[in-house]
């Protein structure tokens, strides 16, 4: 569990997990150097439980440090995130334990979600599209830019194979870990909304640029669909492409199309619809 300054939503992300059904978990927190009352918090609960465990880092180094922390501290063969500000349900864990033993392959298994507001309230469903599929979710995760580690539970010996969160990363760390998660490994999707994602207004989506989160989601989508390629079909090479055209004109990365098309040859006829749409 990264924190930085959740003071308002902490201690229900911790009682989540306290009340999980299954009961064989320890609570990793890595605090991000923060400066409310988020850690005092914490530390009631470390002081009266021994499977809490409380990180800290040296200043603020950003989400995928603070979650390769708690990776490298866990002892457990399961791997799972809960960020400070959102909530499992009752169940969670339980449910995807099970499916992962039901299943005859390493796999990465996760669930649908749902959204609250800051009081808890649920909010209604994002219309953000996310995969709801089970076996190889990699043209659809590049597809649809899923990158939502949260709602997962992985096998320690997967993430030992396709390693941990790029530190070098400011925002998409996400997306690029579950692209590397899904180039080489099965999913199994569970259909319930097993994770509380909240919505306010201090989150980390809303304290980075909207330009900045695009540049850094192209440059992630880009490099895994070069990367990939081979693996996807013609259609779904297609609709990748045009995904980066749309970025690309966005956010002005002009050269970073040209070698797009380039490199793609067969749809130069597919950059005509937006460049109509900017100069019409």
């Amino acid at each position: 569990m990264p924190n930085l300054n959740n003071g308002l939503y902490i201690r229900q992300a911790i009682e989540s997990v306290l009340s999980q059904t299954y009961s064989k978990l320890e609570l990793l927190i890595i605090d991000d150097g923060s400066d409310d009352d988020s850690v005092s918090i914490a530390e009631k609960f470390v002081a009266s439980n021994d499977n809490i465990k409380l990180f800290t880092t040296p200043g603020r180094k950003g989400s995928a440090t603070a979650r390769n922390i708690g990776i490298r501290n866990a002892k457990g063969d399961f791997i799972a995130f809960l960020d400070s500000d959102d909530i499992w349900l009752p169940t969670k864990i339980e449910k995807q334990v099970n499916a992962y033993f039901s299943s005859s392959s390493l796999c990465v298994v996760y669930s649908d979600w749902f959204r609250i507001d800051e009081l808890g309230n649920i909010l209604p469903p994002s219309r953000l599209q996310k995969p709801r599929i089970s076996g190889n979710i990699f043209a659809s995760a590049l597809e649809m830019v899923f990158g939502a580690s949260t709602m997962f539970l992985i096998p320690r010996r997967i993430i030992d194979i396709v390693g941990m969160f790029d530190q070098n990363l400011r925002w998409a760390e996400d997306l690029d870990f579950t692209l590397r998660l899904a180039r080489r490994f099965p999913f199994m999707y569970i259909d319930e909304k097993l994770y509380g994602y909240r919505v306010h207004n201090k989150s980390k989506r809303t304290l980075i640029s909207r330009s900045e989160k695009l540049y850094c989601e192209s440059k992630v989508i880009r490099r895994h669909f070069e990367e990939g390629k081979k693996a996807l079909s013609k259609n779904s090479q297609h609709r990748i492409i045009s995904l980066l055209t749309q970025y690309y004109l966005k956010t002005k990365q002009y050269r970073e199309m040209f070698s797009l098309y380039v490199s793609n040859p067969d749809s130069w006829s597919m950059l005509l619809r937006p460049l109509s749409r900017m100069l019409f």
